[in-house]
């Protein structure tokens, strides 16, 4: 699949140019605010012109890292939301972030139009596999992960219930063998939605029973997970079963607003530790001074924005940058056995080397930023290219299935990765290394003059 750069494209590249310049002269924080809205429509046409898709790879990853970080200043200066989260932060600050944040996703977007429409080769060696292995591996990874993630989903609610968000959430990475297990069921569930082109009924039933678990599971109080699930299912739903078109795109957005309200609902739990049929009531409603659904869960899911200003009131002034130590130990920590014990883990996960990080989750721009100060936008666009060509693999039914493997692998991960570290790649890698062993296995059972293809 070939994919141009048209005038549309360049024209609203230029114009999108110009916002940044333009934001770098400004010093009101709604002016800005404003300026980040007209963008995120521009660089949404500029991806939906290059793929040709609204609800394409890098449009999701893009809208989800604007709402991640941009979700409670929105909400606060174009809503009137009470909660004042972000902008206590220093005006200064706040300034330099958002201008930041604005040419990340500027220099994220020309990524994504550079990125080329090619297939994916090995040369000189017949390296790929028939579809139906790729489908086999996805029912072992599956049936590999489904007991461990729920057994670990179980687990995190009971916590939640019992004991609050914060011991769930230090639980998190507690389970040993048991949570390298369940990562599987990640690779599984996005394996099988991407091969059921011939089985929508199997997508449907995947799509419903997993998005209500996860939707279960947000009483754990950990919600990017069950998040990121949803739409990598949802994407790949669209992409290989069936179209978006008006009616779906209605229940799609209705989903949407019972998803706030039970977000909204969750974060109530946090705060107080209980709740009852007068809180949804309220929230609903809108009385008792909780506001819209829609707009709580943007300021809810929008605090994003505090872990990179962080970045950018601490580094270098209370400590160094970090040079690239964190993608580079990050890539050394996925060797198994030795590689945890050759990095600085607090390299990886750069809010431990803020002068305060209470509570305060990962950014992938805050990172660029700790890594390479405002040179870090520059990994921004190498971050655009690689969604970008995740997209195409994936759109393209021409293209290599072990490549396949490898962006279904990651995709649970990619999207995480807008609120999470580099370092979260580390398991993946093993996870595919794992797969990839298990797609050859096949290849060559079904390759024996003892077997035949089913």
């Amino acid at each position: 699949m070939v994919y141009s750069v048209n005038r549309k494209i360049i024209l609203f590249l230029f114009t999108d140019a110009f916002f940044i310049i333009l934001s770098l002269g400004l010093k009101e924080i709604d002016k800005l605010v404003i300026l980040t809205v007209g963008q995120l429509v521009l660089e949404i046409l500029i991806l939906y012109e290059k793929c040709g898709r609204l609800f394409c790879f890098p449009n999701i990853f893009l809208v989800l890292s604007y709402v991640l970080h941009m979700g409670n200043l929105m909400s606060v200066i174009l809503f009137g939301y009470e909660n004042k989260y972000i902008v206590s932060i220093e005006n200064t600050v706040l300034i330099n972030s958002i201008c930041f944040f604005m040419l990340c996703h500027f220099l994220y977007t020309i990524g994504g139009v550079l990125a080329n429409g090619r297939n994916v080769t090995f040369k000189g060696i017949n390296s790929n596999v028939c579809f139906g292995l790729l489908e086999r591996t996805g029912w072992i990874s599956l049936l590999v992960g489904i007991v461990p993630r729920i057994y670990i989903d179980y687990k995190q609610i009971s916590l939640q219930l019992k004991g609050g968000y914060l011991d769930a959430l230090h639980n998190m990475t507690q389970y040993g063998i048991v949570g390298i297990l369940a990562l599987f069921f990640y690779a599984g569930v996005a394996i099988l939605m991407y091969t059921s082109e011939n089985h929508p009924i199997r997508a449907r039933v995947i799509l419903a029973t997993v998005t209500i678990w996860e939707i279960i599971t947000m009483l754990s109080g950990s919600r990017i997970y069950a998040i990121s699930l949803i739409i990598v299912l949802f994407y790949l739903y669209f992409l290989k079963i069936k179209q978006p078109r008006a009616k779906t795109m209605i229940l799609f957005c209705t989903g949407v607003i019972g998803i706030s309200v039970i977000m909204t609902i969750i974060s109530q739990i946090r705060d107080g530790g209980s709740f009852d049929i007068s809180d949804i009531q309220n929230i609903i409603s809108g009385d008792g001074g909780v506001q819209n659904p829609i707009i709580a869960f943007l300021a809810e899911m929008g605090s994003t924005m505090k872990s990179l200003a962080y970045s950018i009131k601490d580094f270098p002034s209370y400590n160094d940058y970090a040079y690239g130590k964190s993608y580079i130990y990050s890539l050394i920590s996925a060797i198994p056995y030795i590689g945890d014990k050759l990095v600085d883990e607090n390299y990886m996960v750069f809010i431990r080397n803020f002068k305060m990080n209470s509570y305060l989750g990962g950014s992938w721009i805050g990172e660029a930023y700790y890594n390479f100060s405002w040179g870090g936008c520059f990994f921004c666009l190498i971050v655009g290219m690689c969604i970008s060509k995740v997209d195409c693999v994936l759109v393209d039914d021409e293209s290599n299935n072990i490549i396949k493997l490898l962006c279904l692998t990651f995709l649970f991960y990619i999207v995480r990765y807008s609120r999470d570290y580099f370092c979260g790649f580390a398991q993946p890698i093993q996870v595919f290394l794992v797969l990839l062993a298990v797609l050859f296995v096949f290849k060559i059972l079904c390759e024996s003059p003892y077997t035949t293809e089913s």
